[in-house]
């Protein structure tokens, strides 16, 4: 599948929109084979673990997402 935009930032929202987790899905997103970090994944575990992510922030590189006006 192929999405018309590309963003590093994620949100974990947990219902009633208690944000949990925001940053970037891993350490490398150049080269998947060389993913050290795997934070979102980390970050999922944590909470159905019932505990709070940690880290629950990390910086994400990316760009906006314009939207035409």
């Amino acid at each position: 599948m192929r999405f018309g935009f590309i963003t590093g930032l994620i949100l974990l929202l947990i219902m009633p929109k208690v944000i949990r987790y925001i940053g970037t899905i891993d350490d490398n997103y150049q080269d998947p084979e060389a993913v050290q970090q795997t934070y979102l994944t980390d970050a999922l575990d944590a909470v159905l673990a019932g505990n709070d992510p940690e880290p629950d922030f990390t910086k994400a590189i990316g760009c906006t997402i314009k939207v035409k006006k």
